[in-house]
């Protein structure tokens, strides 16, 4: 005699979990359709910012719903399900290809007779409770300069009192340098502060020249729309050698948003980090979203830019080598 089915066996039988799987392969085949038109919605960008939720999503639901599609008691609802998971991992897949497809430049070797710059980009996060750990672990890797977003009190002057130079900018968006700044003759149009992310500048003095420094922080994309702070910005570095220009921060923008893409495409500059995930640093396994950026001019050489655990901070920290030629 066949033995009674469990209430649990019977409350999901086979061709029930092939169509329960209809609803995650579903869901993330229409985010990602939704996420093409984030070039016309801000709104819709922020699904292009979770593209990697929506991809693993997929690739996930295309396993489990693989095995159905050899049952004849599933095959029909377990084949939908691995279509429509297909279909949104492919979309997924095609809208971030193009950020591990760009050409970034990468040195070997610092270039003979140039300058070389050690920078640290970094969010510390308004709650971090440990500023003077903070700062003592930033102090320790020795860069040159620190563009520093969420920096409060305790930690600016945690980092005064290490010997860095502090140069205040909008809000809470600073710079720490080794050396102390040197004075610029660029001004900014009053009509353009009221449209600048918040941000920070410092020019520096080298034996190849000066070479400028801008710490950005813009707002979280659910909030503004980012790309008119992104224009301002450009209009702001009009004033300067965009080949000596360096701008870092956290830009609370993935690279296959196309509020980074507008920022690739007008600051003149070179984004020389890839996918290089740096949030969140809490309460998660392991980063997500690469939000935190490094662009740097033509006379800037650079290696690839590395993800440290800093901190007390959301955010991993990116540390980069430049070299002024």
């Amino acid at each position: 005699m066949r033995p009674p089915s469990s209430p649990r066996q019977s409350r999901f039988p086979p061709r029930a979990r092939a169509r329960l799987l209809l609803v995650p392969a579903a869901a993330c085949l229409v985010a990602a359709l939704a996420a093409t038109g984030g070039r016309a919605s801000p709104m819709l960008d922020l699904l292009r910012e979770a593209l990697p939720l929506w991809l693993g999503g997929s690739v996930l639901t295309l396993i489990l719903a693989l095995p159905m599609v050899a049952s004849s008691r599933t095959r029909r609802a377990g084949g939908w399900a691995a279509g429509l998971a297909l279909g949104g991992g492919l979309i997924s897949g095609a809208l971030m290809a193009p950020e591990y497809l760009r050409p970034i430049p990468v040195m070997s070797a610092p270039p003979s007779g140039s300058t070389p710059i050690m920078l640290i980009q970094w969010n510390a996060w308004a709650q971090n409770r440990d500023p003077e750990g903070a700062a003592a672990w930033l102090a320790a890797r020795s860069p040159d300069v620190i563009t520093l977003e969420d920096a409060r009190a305790p930690i600016r002057e945690a980092l005064i009192r290490r010997g860095y130079h502090l140069t205040s900018g909008i809000s809470d968006t600073v710079i720490f340098s080794k050396a102390p700044p040197v004075r610029s003759s660029v001004v900014v149009p009053p009509a353009l502060w009221p449209h600048l992310p918040g941000f920070a500048r410092a020019t520096f003095m080298t034996p190849n020249g000066p070479f400028t420094v801008v710490a950005v922080h813009l707002k979280r994309p659910y909030l503004a729309d980012t790309r008119p702070a992104i224009a301002a910005l450009s209009v702001l570095l009009d004033g300067y050698d965009r080949g000596r220009v360096i701008v870092a921060g956290d830009f609370n923008l993935a690279p296959w948003t196309s509020g980074l893409e507008a920022a690739d495409a007008r600051l003149g500059l070179v984004r020389r980090d890839r996918a290089l995930a740096s949030w969140p640093a809490r309460s998660w396994p392991s980063p997500l979203l690469p939000i935190d950026h490094v662009y740097a001019g033509s006379r800037l050489a650079s290696e690839t830019p590395k993800r440290a655990r800093a901190v007390g901070s959301s955010h991993f920290a990116v540390i980069t080598r430049l070299a002024l030629k």
